[in-house]
């Protein structure tokens, strides 16, 4: 089977179903210290570490030091100017998010004031709340979040004169720490054609590729192998996308060299390959995808091989 037809057939494969494995949170924060004081300009943008902010409408935004400094908000913060009216202001965040949480506050003696604050994925709102600010309880640390299984993508804020928000922390979706390629799962014998376990997929693209059982310290249970010393060619795919992934080889000494290549998401292109050298012994590769670039699968190309522990996670 040509790669051509891999790159038709696959993507109707990986829509079927999530992958499986075990989950982690991730939490970033930004206390806008790293920023440096100054006004953000209607239609101008300001990139921070895991955002970009937008200043909106007619209204500046601004960086500038928090007044009474406390637990909840210190350093730098953001808000409006403090002689201009409301502020709005768009947060696009890097990466979707399924919460947010951050500090906001009004000057003390300041009268009553609404302040709202909404979420969106694109342009679909998600949420959206006002917060009602009192003359003596003057900060609120707010928590906004999505139904599991949803993320948003900015947080568009209309802040009264003197408002300004700190401590942005924001919660990534649980992603899977790991999913493995488990041979135990598939009958002992040759492989032909298409093998769909789920989480993933396995493409022989050659004849004499089989499931045996492992005869070496370096594996367990039953390994990828084959009867032919050269001409090998299989895939193995997962339907989820990570950055990392490693797996186990044992060359044959006596077939001819191997190689394999990691396989970028969506289209299954070669992001990087590593020459098995047959008398090489057995061998832990590993690759880690380019920031903005992630990995979806292998394929084995040419001498004999056992592969076991193929492993695809993130770092």
């Amino acid at each position: 089977m040509k790669r051509t037809l891999l790159s038709a057939i696959v993507p109707a494969f990986i829509a079927l179903a999530p992958g499986t494995a075990w989950s982690t949170s991730r939490v970033d924060l930004e206390t806008f210290d790293q920023a440096h004081a100054g006004i953000i300009q209607p239609g101008d943008e300001l990139k921070l570490e895991h955002f970009r902010i937008t200043a909106m409408n007619d209204s500046a935004a601004v960086i500038k030091p928090v007044e009474q400094p406390d637990d909840l908000a210190s350093g730098l913060a953001l808000g409006g100017a403090e002689r201009a009216g409301p502020a709005s202001v768009d947060i696009h965040f890097d990466k979707p998010l399924q919460s947010v949480a951050f500090t906001v506050v009004l000057p003390s003696g300041a009268p009553a004031l609404a302040s709202t604050a909404t979420l969106y994925i694109d342009e679909l709102e998600r949420q959206s709340l006002t917060l009602q600010h009192g003359t003596t309880d003057n900060r609120l640390r707010l928590t906004m979040s999505v139904p599991e299984g949803q993320v948003f993508n900015r947080l568009a804020l209309q802040l009264q004169r003197g408002a300004y928000i700190d401590g942005v922390e924001m919660h990534s979706p649980p992603v899977t720490d790991g999913t493995l390629i488990d041979f135990d799962e598939i009958p002992s014998g040759p492989l032909q054609g298409l093998i769909d376990k789920g989480h993933y997929i396995i493409l022989a693209n050659s004849s004499g590729l089989e499931i045996t059982p492992s005869s070496d310290g370096e594996t367990s249970g039953q390994v990828l192998s084959s009867t032919e010393a050269a001409g090998n060619d299989a895939f193995l795919m997962y339907r989820t996308v990570r950055n990392s992934l490693d797996l186990t080889v044992i060359p044959d000494p006596s077939a001819e060299p191997a190689t394999i290549e990691f396989l970028g998401a969506p289209d299954f292109t070669m992001l990087h390959s590593i020459r098995v050298d047959p008398t090489s012994g057995p061998q832990r590769l590993s690759f880690t995808a380019p920031r903005g670039s992630s990995l979806q699968g292998v394929r084995w190309t040419g001498g004999k091989l056992r592969i076991d522990e193929v492993k695809l996670q993130s770092r």
